[in-house]
């Protein structure tokens, strides 16, 4: 592998790469119109599953920070995704995270995402994070405001309405 990603612990998950085993669980999360409605709101083939991950790891090559893979620490499942997003374009770097269904309403999403976003302000030296989300998805908005970020405004980004939320590096600091 030619870049080095971190992998992260947090009490119940593993923050990591992404891997070829990855491919299939990942490919059944973007197959799912739920786990997609509040994404681009398209379900993906398996193979744009394939280019999916491809472009996060080049993310990180690109720029040194990017999205891991979340896994189960208890049974190596893969739940989601969580990390640190800035592509062309984008308005900020974003804190993000897509956990499969079947995974909701355990706390895994506040757990990787607080995660991203401490490792993004102490290692990666970031130092303001934005969260895009569409503005009916009312878990991830609990989420945000979970970690202390704030609504900032509502904006048009890739042709929807879209709330952004942010968290300062200042005010992270303060909190703990």
């Amino acid at each position: 592998m030619l870049m080095n990603i971190p992998t992260i612990e947090t009490e119940r998950l593993r923050l990591r790469a992404f891997e070829g085993r990855d491919l299939e669980p990942y490919a059944e999360m973007y197959a799912d119109e739920l786990f997609v409605r509040f994404l681009s709101g398209k379900t993906l083939t398996k193979e744009q599953a394939w280019e999916n991950m491809a472009i996060i790891l080049g993310h990180w090559s690109l720029l040194g920070y990017g999205i891991w893979a979340i896994e189960h620490l208890g049974t190596g499942e893969l739940v989601g995704r969580a990390g640190l997003l800035n592509l062309p374009g984008w308005p900020d770097v974003e804190v993000c995270w897509a956990l499969s269904p079947k995974f909701w309403g355990n706390g895994y999403a506040t757990e990787a995402a607080k995660a991203s976003i401490n490792w993004a302000f102490r290692e990666a030296g970031i130092h303001r994070l934005i969260s895009l989300i569409h503005p009916e998805n009312r878990r991830s908005k609990a989420v945000a405001l979970r970690l202390g970020e704030r609504f900032r405004e509502q904006i048009t980004f890739e042709a929807r309405l879209t709330d952004v939320y942010e968290v300062l590096n200042s005010e992270r600091i303060k909190k703990e």
